[in-house]
Protein backbone atom coordinates (compact mmCIF):
# COMPACT_ATOMS: atom_id res chain seq x y z
CA UNK A 1 0.00 0.00 0.00
CA UNK A 2 1.33 3.95 -1.09
CA UNK A 3 1.75 5.45 2.52
CA UNK A 4 2.12 9.16 3.05
CA UNK A 5 4.37 10.46 5.61
CA UNK A 6 3.25 13.66 6.81
CA UNK A 7 4.82 15.70 9.82
CA UNK A 8 1.90 17.61 11.71
CA UNK A 9 3.11 20.51 14.01
CA UNK A 10 0.47 21.69 16.47
CA UNK A 11 0.58 25.69 17.42
CA UNK A 12 -1.10 28.53 18.34
CA UNK A 13 -1.14 31.83 16.48
CA UNK A 14 2.18 32.93 17.92
CA UNK A 15 3.65 29.28 17.77
CA UNK A 16 6.80 28.98 15.38
CA UNK A 17 6.58 25.36 13.17
CA UNK A 18 9.85 23.23 14.25
CA UNK A 19 11.85 21.17 11.46
CA UNK A 20 12.10 17.38 11.63
CA UNK A 21 15.66 17.47 11.50
CA UNK A 22 16.50 12.94 10.83
CA UNK A 23 20.48 12.50 11.61
CA UNK A 24 19.98 8.88 10.22
CA UNK A 25 19.04 7.60 6.51
CA UNK A 26 15.64 7.65 5.33
CA UNK A 27 13.94 4.58 3.21
CA UNK A 28 10.45 5.43 1.84
CA UNK A 29 8.75 2.41 0.33
CA UNK A 30 5.72 4.08 -1.10
CA UNK A 31 5.30 7.60 -2.65
CA UNK A 32 5.82 10.53 -0.68
CA UNK A 33 4.43 14.08 -0.58
CA UNK A 34 6.11 17.46 -0.17
CA UNK A 35 4.39 20.69 0.41
CA UNK A 36 2.23 22.83 1.69
CA UNK A 37 -0.78 21.51 -0.66
CA UNK A 38 -0.61 17.99 0.34
CA UNK A 39 -3.79 15.82 1.67
CA UNK A 40 -4.30 12.82 3.75
CA UNK A 41 -4.95 9.69 1.62
CA UNK A 42 -4.46 11.60 -1.70
CA UNK A 43 -3.76 9.42 -5.03
CA UNK A 44 -0.23 8.93 -5.95
CA UNK A 45 -1.17 6.71 -8.91
CA UNK A 46 2.17 6.18 -10.66
CA UNK A 47 3.69 9.25 -9.48
CA UNK A 48 6.32 8.32 -6.74
CA UNK A 49 6.98 11.72 -5.71
CA UNK A 50 4.55 15.19 -5.29
CA UNK A 51 5.67 18.27 -4.87
CA UNK A 52 2.26 20.22 -4.42
CA UNK A 53 1.69 23.59 -3.46
CA UNK A 54 1.34 26.81 -5.45
CA UNK A 55 5.05 27.23 -6.45
CA UNK A 56 6.68 24.54 -6.84
CA UNK A 57 10.72 24.54 -7.09
CA UNK A 58 13.61 21.82 -6.54
CA UNK A 59 16.97 23.13 -5.19
CA UNK A 60 20.43 21.57 -5.94
CA UNK A 61 22.20 23.36 -3.27
CA UNK A 62 26.04 22.42 -3.76
CA UNK A 63 27.76 23.67 -0.33
CA UNK A 64 31.01 22.82 -1.58
CA UNK A 65 33.61 25.74 -0.44
CA UNK A 66 36.99 24.82 -0.71
CA UNK A 67 39.68 23.62 -3.27
CA UNK A 68 38.32 23.53 -6.68
CA UNK A 69 35.24 21.98 -5.87
CA UNK A 70 32.70 22.39 -8.07
CA UNK A 71 29.65 24.03 -6.12
CA UNK A 72 27.11 26.03 -8.71
CA UNK A 73 23.56 25.68 -7.75
CA UNK A 74 20.85 24.59 -9.68
CA UNK A 75 16.71 24.71 -9.78
CA UNK A 76 14.19 23.18 -11.43
CA UNK A 77 11.22 25.07 -11.72
CA UNK A 78 7.83 24.70 -13.14
CA UNK A 79 6.01 28.02 -13.92
CA UNK A 80 6.29 31.53 -12.73
CA UNK A 81 4.87 32.95 -9.00
CA UNK A 82 3.40 36.16 -10.59
CA UNK A 83 -0.09 36.70 -11.46
CA UNK A 84 -0.24 36.53 -15.11
CA UNK A 85 2.83 34.70 -15.60
CA UNK A 86 4.26 32.08 -18.01
CA UNK A 87 3.61 28.72 -17.98
CA UNK A 88 6.64 26.30 -17.85
CA UNK A 89 9.45 24.32 -16.85
CA UNK A 90 13.52 25.34 -16.64
CA UNK A 91 15.90 24.22 -15.25
CA UNK A 92 17.83 27.44 -13.30
CA UNK A 93 21.52 28.12 -13.22
CA UNK A 94 20.86 29.58 -9.53
CA UNK A 95 24.45 30.61 -9.08
CA UNK A 96 24.70 32.76 -12.17
CA UNK A 97 21.20 33.71 -12.61
CA UNK A 98 20.64 31.69 -15.72
CA UNK A 99 17.75 29.60 -17.32
CA UNK A 100 19.64 27.79 -20.13
CA UNK A 101 16.65 25.13 -20.85
CA UNK A 102 13.45 25.94 -20.74
CA UNK A 103 10.24 24.34 -22.03
CA UNK A 104 7.02 26.64 -22.54
CA UNK A 105 3.44 25.41 -21.66
CA UNK A 106 2.18 25.21 -25.12
CA UNK A 107 4.93 23.30 -26.62
CA UNK A 108 3.12 20.15 -28.88
CA UNK A 109 4.05 16.94 -29.35
CA UNK A 110 8.07 16.21 -30.12
CA UNK A 111 8.92 19.46 -29.86
CA UNK A 112 12.48 17.81 -28.99
CA UNK A 113 13.61 14.44 -29.31
CA UNK A 114 16.93 12.69 -28.63
CA UNK A 115 16.52 8.71 -29.79
CA UNK A 116 18.74 5.82 -29.06
CA UNK A 117 21.29 6.75 -31.55
CA UNK A 118 21.60 10.14 -29.99
CA UNK A 119 19.63 11.61 -32.98
CA UNK A 120 18.23 14.90 -32.86
CA UNK A 121 14.52 15.31 -34.05
CA UNK A 122 12.35 19.01 -33.90
CA UNK A 123 8.86 17.95 -34.90
CA UNK A 124 9.22 14.15 -35.48
CA UNK A 125 10.01 11.68 -32.85
CA UNK A 126 11.88 9.35 -35.26
CA UNK A 127 15.09 11.39 -37.01
CA UNK A 128 16.65 9.79 -39.15
CA UNK A 129 19.81 11.83 -39.55
CA UNK A 130 21.68 13.71 -36.77
CA UNK A 131 19.10 16.49 -36.68
CA UNK A 132 16.04 16.61 -38.41
CA UNK A 133 13.50 19.54 -38.38
CA UNK A 134 10.15 18.69 -39.50
CA UNK A 135 7.18 20.62 -39.99
CA UNK A 136 4.32 20.71 -41.50
CA UNK A 137 5.28 24.13 -43.93
CA UNK A 138 8.70 25.07 -44.98
CA UNK A 139 10.83 23.45 -41.90
CA UNK A 140 13.42 26.56 -41.16
CA UNK A 141 16.86 27.15 -39.18
CA UNK A 142 17.26 30.74 -38.52
CA UNK A 143 20.71 31.77 -38.16
CA UNK A 144 19.75 35.24 -36.05
CA UNK A 145 22.86 37.66 -35.41
CA UNK A 146 21.46 39.73 -32.35
CA UNK A 147 24.08 42.48 -32.05
CA UNK A 148 24.62 41.44 -28.37
CA UNK A 149 28.65 40.91 -28.96
CA UNK A 150 28.75 44.49 -30.78
CA UNK A 151 28.34 43.43 -34.32
CA UNK A 152 25.64 44.50 -36.84
CA UNK A 153 22.34 42.47 -36.48
CA UNK A 154 21.95 40.40 -39.43
CA UNK A 155 19.54 37.40 -39.66
CA UNK A 156 19.87 34.50 -42.53
CA UNK A 157 17.21 30.98 -42.91
CA UNK A 158 18.18 28.18 -44.45
CA UNK A 159 14.43 26.47 -45.39
CA UNK A 160 12.77 24.03 -47.77
CA UNK A 161 9.93 23.24 -49.01
CA UNK A 162 8.14 21.85 -52.17
CA UNK A 163 8.43 24.35 -54.62
CA UNK A 164 12.92 25.67 -53.86
CA UNK A 165 15.69 25.04 -50.95
CA UNK A 166 16.41 28.48 -50.53
CA UNK A 167 18.50 31.14 -48.32
CA UNK A 168 16.87 33.65 -47.25
CA UNK A 169 18.26 37.31 -46.46
CA UNK A 170 15.06 38.00 -43.63
CA UNK A 171 17.40 41.76 -42.93
CA UNK A 172 17.26 42.88 -45.87
CA UNK A 173 13.55 42.30 -47.41
CA UNK A 174 13.61 38.37 -47.51
CA UNK A 175 15.58 38.62 -50.60
CA UNK A 176 16.81 34.82 -51.90
CA UNK A 177 19.75 35.16 -53.21
CA UNK A 178 19.99 31.22 -53.31
CA UNK A 179 17.53 28.49 -54.49
CA UNK A 180 17.26 24.99 -55.86
CA UNK A 181 14.36 23.68 -57.34
CA UNK A 182 12.78 20.27 -56.46
CA UNK A 183 14.04 17.73 -59.48
CA UNK A 184 17.53 19.39 -59.80
CA UNK A 185 20.10 16.74 -61.24
CA UNK A 186 23.20 15.32 -60.14
CA UNK A 187 26.33 17.73 -59.95
CA UNK A 188 24.70 21.00 -61.12
CA UNK A 189 27.00 23.02 -59.00
CA UNK A 190 30.20 21.58 -57.64
CA UNK A 191 32.81 23.78 -55.53
CA UNK A 192 36.33 21.81 -55.58
CA UNK A 193 39.77 23.16 -55.42
CA UNK A 194 38.81 26.72 -55.65
CA UNK A 195 37.03 25.83 -59.17
CA UNK A 196 33.52 25.91 -60.06
CA UNK A 197 32.45 22.83 -61.69
CA UNK A 198 28.78 22.91 -63.83
CA UNK A 199 27.64 18.85 -64.58
CA UNK A 200 31.38 18.22 -64.02
CA UNK A 201 32.47 16.92 -60.40
CA UNK A 202 36.04 17.28 -61.81
CA UNK A 203 36.44 21.30 -62.31
CA UNK A 204 39.70 22.05 -64.04
CA UNK A 205 39.47 25.83 -64.34
CA UNK A 206 38.14 28.66 -62.55
CA UNK A 207 34.61 27.91 -64.36
CA UNK A 208 34.25 24.71 -65.63
CA UNK A 209 31.19 23.93 -67.61
CA UNK A 210 30.32 20.13 -69.05
CA UNK A 211 27.46 19.27 -70.93
CA UNK A 212 26.68 16.58 -73.65
CA UNK A 213 23.22 16.68 -74.40
CA UNK A 214 23.67 19.65 -77.15
CA UNK A 215 22.21 22.63 -75.27
CA UNK A 216 23.45 25.64 -74.37
CA UNK A 217 26.28 26.07 -72.50
CA UNK A 218 25.97 29.64 -71.24
CA UNK A 219 23.23 31.99 -71.18
CA UNK A 220 23.52 35.82 -70.42
CA UNK A 221 20.16 38.09 -71.24
CA UNK A 222 19.52 41.47 -69.97
CA UNK A 223 15.59 41.82 -69.05
CA UNK A 224 16.08 45.87 -68.18
CA UNK A 225 13.84 47.67 -70.13
CA UNK A 226 16.24 50.80 -69.67
CA UNK A 227 18.71 51.75 -72.62
CA UNK A 228 21.25 52.40 -70.62
CA UNK A 229 25.09 51.54 -72.15
CA UNK A 230 26.54 48.69 -70.20
CA UNK A 231 28.87 45.54 -70.63
CA UNK A 232 27.00 41.89 -69.92
CA UNK A 233 29.97 40.18 -69.64
CA UNK A 234 33.43 41.21 -69.11
CA UNK A 235 36.93 39.23 -69.17
CA UNK A 236 40.21 40.17 -67.84
CA UNK A 237 43.14 38.55 -66.45
CA UNK A 238 47.21 38.94 -66.48
CA UNK A 239 47.41 39.19 -70.27
CA UNK A 240 47.08 35.60 -71.43
CA UNK A 241 44.34 34.32 -73.82
CA UNK A 242 41.20 35.17 -71.86
CA UNK A 243 38.81 32.90 -74.29
CA UNK A 244 39.93 29.59 -75.49
CA UNK A 245 38.01 27.72 -78.59
CA UNK A 246 38.77 23.88 -78.04
CA UNK A 247 36.35 21.57 -80.13
CA UNK A 248 37.08 18.37 -78.48
CA UNK A 249 37.90 15.73 -81.46
CA UNK A 250 39.36 18.54 -83.92
CA UNK A 251 42.97 19.56 -84.79
CA UNK A 252 42.06 23.39 -84.50
CA UNK A 253 41.63 25.35 -81.13
CA UNK A 254 41.35 29.09 -81.69
CA UNK A 255 42.65 31.51 -78.53
CA UNK A 256 40.97 35.36 -78.14
CA UNK A 257 42.84 37.92 -76.16
CA UNK A 258 42.53 41.87 -75.71
CA UNK A 259 45.44 43.67 -75.04
CA UNK A 260 46.23 46.44 -76.73
CA UNK A 261 44.76 44.80 -80.02
CA UNK A 262 42.15 42.41 -79.90
CA UNK A 263 43.41 39.17 -81.38
CA UNK A 264 42.69 35.86 -82.19
CA UNK A 265 45.16 33.00 -82.39
CA UNK A 266 45.16 29.55 -83.80
CA UNK A 267 46.28 26.24 -82.56
CA UNK A 268 50.06 26.87 -83.76
CA UNK A 269 49.66 30.41 -81.71
CA UNK A 270 49.98 32.38 -84.76
CA UNK A 271 48.07 35.73 -85.44
CA UNK A 272 45.18 35.04 -87.35
CA UNK A 273 43.15 38.11 -87.13
CA UNK A 274 44.17 41.70 -85.34
CA UNK A 275 42.16 44.43 -85.14
CA UNK A 276 44.09 47.53 -83.56
CA UNK A 277 42.49 50.67 -81.20
CA UNK A 278 42.29 52.44 -84.40
CA UNK A 279 40.31 49.80 -86.42
CA UNK A 280 42.91 48.28 -88.24
CA UNK A 281 42.20 44.64 -89.59
CA UNK A 282 44.80 42.10 -90.24
CA UNK A 283 44.60 38.87 -91.09
CA UNK A 284 46.51 35.86 -91.41
CA UNK A 285 46.20 34.04 -94.62
CA UNK A 286 43.55 34.37 -97.08
CA UNK A 287 40.16 35.22 -96.15
CA UNK A 288 36.65 34.03 -98.33
CA UNK A 289 33.30 35.97 -97.93
CA UNK A 290 29.92 35.01 -99.25
CA UNK A 291 28.26 37.32 -101.87
CA UNK A 292 24.69 37.91 -101.50
CA UNK A 293 24.10 35.73 -104.95
CA UNK A 294 25.46 32.65 -102.99
CA UNK A 295 29.19 33.35 -104.88
CA UNK A 296 32.42 32.68 -102.52
CA UNK A 297 34.77 35.24 -103.03
CA UNK A 298 38.48 35.55 -102.22
CA UNK A 299 39.66 38.34 -100.36
CA UNK A 300 42.92 38.39 -101.52
CA UNK A 301 41.69 38.36 -105.17
CA UNK A 302 39.36 41.38 -104.46
CA UNK A 303 42.13 43.28 -103.16
CA UNK A 304 44.07 42.72 -106.12
CA UNK A 305 40.91 43.82 -108.21
CA UNK A 306 40.94 46.83 -105.95
CA UNK A 307 44.13 47.77 -106.16
CA UNK A 308 45.06 47.05 -110.32
CA UNK A 309 42.27 49.51 -110.40
CA UNK A 310 42.96 51.98 -107.79
CA UNK A 311 46.40 51.59 -106.75
CA UNK A 312 48.18 49.46 -103.58
CA UNK A 313 46.58 49.43 -100.56
CA UNK A 314 48.33 50.34 -97.50
CA UNK A 315 49.01 47.04 -95.32
CA UNK A 316 50.09 46.46 -91.78
CA UNK A 317 51.58 43.64 -89.76
CA UNK A 318 50.94 42.58 -86.27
Amino acid sequence: MKKLITALALATPATVFAANVITQDQIVQGSQCVGTDCTNNMSFGFDTLVIKENNTRLLFDDTSSSGSFPNYDWRLQANDSNNGGSNYFSIENVTNTKVPFKIDGGAGNNALIIDAQGDIGIGTSTPAVELQVTDGDTPTLRLEQDGSAGWTSQTWDVAGNETNFFIRDVTNSSKLPFRIMPGTGDNNLVLKGGNVGVMTTSPTSTLHVKKSDGTTNLHIEETSSTKTARNLLTISNNGNPQIVLNNTGKSASWKISAGDNFVIKNTDDEFVAVVSPEGNLTLLGDVYMATSDGRTVSLQELISKVEAAHGALTTQTP
